[in-house]
């Protein structure tokens, strides 16, 4: 599955946008980490569907976590995103992420007035 037959280009762009700022990426920079995520977009994207279980949604995110992936996404649409939500708030409050990864997540409604939540995890540098 690439970036483009998945909608999520755009949230990822976000993301370099985001990363440019805090870090004060110059364009060369934005560029490589823009390939290393398409290059990598299989393995680091996940997609939560209705039918996952909190469970199943959590064993997805540790799975990254022990993989120890630089950058990984999360993305849920419609129902799966109350799960999703639940569930890396859970994980975040256990303090799971802590000095591990930087988060950041997006819930809003997309022009159907359909849910959708797309979170990045980037591993924490400090």
């Amino acid at each position: 599955m690439t970036i483009a037959s998945t909608g999520e280009l755009e949230n990822v762009v976000k993301y370099l946008v985001d990363l440019r700022m805090r870090k004060n990426y110059n364009i060369l920079d934005l560029t490589t980490e823009f390939e290393e995520i398409v290059k990598n977009w299989d393995r680091i994207a996940s997609f939560i569907k209705t039918e996952h279980s909190k469970k199943e949604i959590e064993k997805e995110i540790i799975k990254h976590l022990e993989m120890k992936e630089e950058i990984f996404f999360v993305f849920a649409y419609g129902r799966a995103v109350q799960s999703t939500t639940e569930v890396i708030a859970n994980l975040n409050n256990q303090k799971i992420f802590s000095g591990k990864y930087f988060l950041n997540g997006i819930w809003n409604k997309n022009k159907s007035n359909i849910d959708y939540y797309s979170c990045f995890f980037e591993k924490s540098t400090f």
